[in-house]
Parts: C-alpha cells; structure tokens; sequence
C-alpha cells in the first residue's frame, strides 16, 4: 500500500486521490470483520443464553453483545495505522464513566469476551480470532454439560437414627461405609449428634434408582428405626 501511495505521489497524483484509493483498500478488510465480528457476537449471544448460569436479565444483558463487540472493533480498526490517534484514544476513553454495576462474574466474562473478539478482529487477525473464540465457547460449554450431567445425579441424603449413643464403634463412619458402597460419590455435610438421635447429611452422586434402592435397604437393615430423607439438589444452592 505504501509503494502504491508513493507512486502515485510521484506521479502528481493529488492528495484528494490518495485518500480515496487509500480508504477503497481499507473498506474490504474493514467490511470483512463487521460481517464476521456480527456473526460471533450472536454466537456469544446464543451461547451465554444456553449455559451460562446467571438467572436475572439474560435476554436484555446479551442485546448488547453485538454493539460492544463491534464498537470495539470499529475503533480498534480507525487507531490502528495511527499513533495520533491511539494517544488521542486513551485520553477520550479517560472520561468515560461505567455506572452499571456487574452483579455475576460471569456477565463480567463474557463482556471481556466480546471485547477480545472486537480487538482481534479490529487489529485484523481473523483466522486466529474465530479459532480462539470458538475454542472458548467450546471448552465453556464442555464443563458446563459436564456441571450439568453431574447435578441431575447429586442428591442430599439425610440419616436420623435414634438410640445408636451406646452403640459400639463409629456410627457416622459406619453409615458412611453402607453408603460409599452403592454411591459413586459420598462427601459429609453435616453431622449432629445428642442423648436421642444421630443425624448426619451427605451429598451422594448415584447413577440409577437401583443404586439409591439400595441404600435404603442396607441403611434400614443395619439401623433399625432409621429416617431416611433424599433430596434433589439441582435448583438449591449454598451447600
């Protein structure tokens, strides 16, 4: 380009001529990247409403996906060949004040996402940027079906038995042996323990109704008079 624009100086060719063949190779490229750039940004968009976990204003927090990324792209492509006008830039960029607050790490996320995505291809690197951005999503989406198929399996296993104070040897550790022994996954929660009862919680993963029929077998045969209550974790948090 610069060969070009030389040549044509030394040719007389007039300032005004400069520009418009300058700016004609520069519309291309910068076309290219809004096409590309709008393309990821509704793939972002669709992915963040499939598997990201914030409850609150997903339909409205992803409208503006499309606008940052291509925001950032326009200005990354303007500043680029300039160093004026990268220094001007940051100084216009200084008195912008965000007031909206991020309430989840993961809008926070997926806005840094798209700003990636807007600075790579705004700086021209459109191969890589596509192949970084979908590797992202993809990884992303891996662990959260693997998060997902591992909730519908996890349930809250409450034991009460009574009158088992006296009773030789480790209560708790005997109910943790009869549950390990059908459950792929046990992990103590929570253990009480007094004059009258013994209560212990575990999280157990369990991978069919065979499994957790089993428990309740075992459990009942071992300690006799024993409250047995399961419950489906996937729509409570906090444990």
């Amino acid at each position: 380009m610069q060969d070009e624009l030389l040549r044509l100086s030394s040719d007389g060719a007039s300032v005004n001529q400069l520009i418009r063949n300058a700016s004609t190779l520069d519309v291309v490229p910068l076309l290219l990247a809004l096409m590309i750039g709008s393309a990821l940004a509704f793939a972002v968009s669709w992915h963040y409403l499939r598997f990201a976990s914030t409850l609150s204003n997903r339909a409205e927090f992803i409208r503006v996906f499309p606008l940052i990324l291509l925001t950032v792209l326009l200005i990354i492509s303007v500043v680029k060949s300039s160093l004026a006008l990268s220094l001007g830039l940051v100084g216009a960029l200084s008195v912008v004040r965000f007031r909206t607050p991020i309430k989840e790490p993961e809008e926070l996320a997926y806005l840094f996402l798209v700003i990636a995505v807007g600075i790579g291809l705004g700086a021209g690197q459109l191969i890589g940027t596509v192949m970084a951005t979908s590797y992202i999503l993809l990884v992303v989406a891996i662990l959260r079906r693997k998060k997902a198929l591992r909730s519908e399996r996890g349930l809250f296993l409450s034991i009460v038995s009574r009158g088992l104070k006296e009773r030789p040897g480790n209560v708790l550790a005997e109910f943790e042996l009869v549950v390990v022994r059908h459950a792929s996954r046990c992990e103590l929660r929570r253990y009480d323990e007094n004059d009258e009862e013994v209560e212990a919680l575990f999280y157990i993963d369990i991978d069919s109704s065979t499994q957790l029929a089993s428990i309740i077998k075992d459990l009942r045969a071992k300690f006799a008079g024993t409250e047995l209550s399961f419950l489906d974790q996937k729509n409570i948090s906090g444990f």
